[in-house]
């Protein structure tokens, strides 16, 4: 009866492994819509071609074993195009959302990379169903405190901005430093 545990096991891990990448694909469809209807919205169609060609690195980061590392540029075209988007003065709203959704396709693209990679995880669908709640509460918070920012407008001198800034890059590094910790 032991003998069954393991193949239980491997079987959950590899449909929890399928399972992400459908979430995966989702998230940057999501993404790469959502910029290229703003930019069509904008009559800027070549941006909104490259935004639908962004979704095409990202699914074949999760598709080709040899190029898994297409998914942090997937993530980094994503975040230009959003910023670009605010560039052309496009309303910030669809960028966060975005932006949003192509956080949690490569957070989870780097989490199926890591349960990939173990040989055997005990309870797979405990680990990833906390790996999906923590992902999901912090998604919430980013995008509600966007979207505080964007309907609270505050005079600010560019010097207070930086700071602020700076500060959430060192807040948001320690807390993903913190979520990887805790879900290996």
């Amino acid at each position: 009866m032991s003998t069954n545990v393991p193949d239980q096991n491997a079987s959950a891990k590899q449909a929890w492994t399928q399972r992400l990448a459908v979430i995966i694909y989702v998230a940057a469809a999501c993404c790469g819509i959502l910029l290229a209807a703003a930019f069509a919205a904008a009559s800027a169609w070549a941006y909104a071609g490259v935004s639908v060609c962004i979704i095409g690195l990202a699914v074949l980061a999760e598709e080709i074993n040899k190029l898994r590392w297409l998914s942090s540029l997937a993530f980094a075209a994503f975040v230009f195009m959003g910023m670009l988007l605010l560039w052309r003065g496009a309303p910030a709203l669809p960028a966060l959302a975005a932006t949003t959704a192509a956080l949690a396709a490569w957070d989870l693209h780097a989490f199926r990379e890591r349960i990939l990679s173990v040989g055997k995880l005990p309870t797979p669908d405990a680990h990833v169903t906390q790996h999906l709640r923590r992902l999901a509460i912090t998604l919430s918070i980013g995008l509600g405190l966007g979207l505080l920012g964007i309907w609270v407008q505050v005079d600010v001198s560019t010097l207070a901005v930086a700071g602020l800034i700076a500060l959430a890059a060192i807040g948001l590094t320690g807390a993903v430093g913190y979520l990887h910790r805790s879900s290996d």
